[in-house]
C-alpha cells in the first residue's frame, strides 16, 4: 500500500482486482471519515491518474460523466429534486425509494437501486449554470466514495414502520448552500458540515488536479510576466484586474466556473484572502 502525506495520517491507496483505486482512511467513532485537504488532493489525483493520466500532465477538463458512469460504475439520472429548486444532487446508497418532483411540483416516489447521481433538471436546462452542474456532478462521487458506509441499510432489521427512515437513508441531499461553498470555510462544527467539505473539496480536486492546476496557473502567471507570489503579497486592488483574466482562463481550461478556479487558486495558497473576497464580490 501506498501511504499519502504523512504515515500518521492513516490514508492509504491500493489497487483492486477491479483496477479502480480503493481508499481506506481514519474515522471517528460514527463512521465520519478524517481526511485532510493534503489526502483529498492526493486520492483525487490518484484517481485522475487511473481514469486519464493525461490529464495530469496537459491541463484540461475532466470528462466527468464518462468517470462516473465508466470508472466508477455509477448511474447518473436527472429529476426534478426539490419543489423550489435548493437541491441541485442527490446519491442513492440503497435500494429503495426517493422522493421527487413532477413538472407541477407534486411530490412523488421513486423506486431507485443504490448507486444513481441525481442532478436537478435546472441545471441541465440552464446553459449560465453549466459549471455549477458540472461541479455537482463531481460533488456526489465524493460522498459515494468517502461516505457510503455511513448509509448502509441491514435489511434484515427494517420493517414496515421503518419505511420513513428508510426513505431519508437510501439517498443524500444536497443543497445549493453545500456545492461549490463549502471549501471557502476551514472548521465546521456539525458533522453534516463536515462530509460536505469533503465532498465540496473532492469535487474541486478532481476537476482541478492540483499538479495539472498548479502547472496552468504558472504557466498564465509567466505568460503575463506575473510572479507566481504576487497575488499573496502585492496589494488586492493593484491584482484584482490581473488576476482576474488569469481566472477566468483557468475556468475554460478546466470547464469549471470561474468561483470554483478561483477558489482553487485560493486554497493552493496562489491568491490572498483580501483577494479572494474581491473575486467573490463580483
Amino acid at each position: 500500500m501506498i501511504a499519502s502525506g504523512s504515515e500518521s495520517s492513516k490514508f492509504w491507496m491500493k489497487a483492486r482486482k477491479d483496477s479502480i483505486i480503493d481508499i481506506d482512511f481514519r474515522k471517528k467513532a460514527n463512521g465520519l471519515p478524517i481526511l485532510s485537504k493534503v489526502d483529498i488532493d492526493v486520492y483525487a489525483e490518484a484517481l485522475v491518474s487511473d481514469f486519464k493520466p493525461e490529464l495530469l500532465k496537459i491541463p484540461g477538463p475532466m470528462p466527468i460523466e464518462e468517470f462516473i458512469e465508466l470508472y466508477l460504475n455509477l448511474k447518473v439520472d436527472y429529476k426534478n429534486l426539490s419543489d423550489d429548486g435548493n437541491t441541485l444532487g442527490m446519491i442513492t446508497f440503497n435500494d429503495g425509494y426517493v422522493e421527487v418532483y413532477d413538472d407541477r411540483n407534486n411530490k412523488e416516489l421513486l423506486e431507485v437501486e443504490a448507486g444513481t447521481i441525481f442532478i436537478d433538471n435546472a441545471l441541465i436546462d440552464d446553459e449560465y449554470q453549466h459549471g455549477r452542474c458540472r461541479f455537482t456532478f463531481a460533488h456526489e462521487p465524493g460522498h459515494w466514495i468517502f461516505h457510503r458506509h455511513m448509509y448502509t441499510i441491514n435489511k434484515k432489521q427494517t420493517s414496515l414502520f421503518d419505511f420513513d427512515h428508510e426513505i431519508q437513508t437510501v439517498c443524500h441531499k444536497c443543497l445549493k448552500k453545500h456545492v461549490g461553498h463549502m471549501s471557502k470555510q476551514n472548521y465546521f462544527s456539525t458533522d453534516e458540515d463536515w462530509r460536505e467539505w469533503q465532498a465540496d473539496y473532492f469535487a474541486s480536486a478532481l476537476l482541478m488536479p492540483k499538479k495539472s492546476f498548479k502547472v496552468a496557473v504558472e504557466d498564465c502567471m509567466s505568460k503575463q510576466k506575473i510572479s507566481v507570489d504576487a497575488f499573496r503579497v502585492k496589494s488586492p486592488g493593484e491584482m484584482f484586474f490581473p488576476s482576474r483574466q488569469i481566472i477566468v482562463n483557468l475556468a475554460q481550461l478546466f470547464d469549471v466556473s470561474n468561483q470554483a478556479a478561483a477558489l482553487r487558486m485560493y486554497k493552493l495558497g496562489y491568491i490572498s484572502d483580501q483577494l479572494i473576497s474581491l473575486q467573490q464580490a463580483i
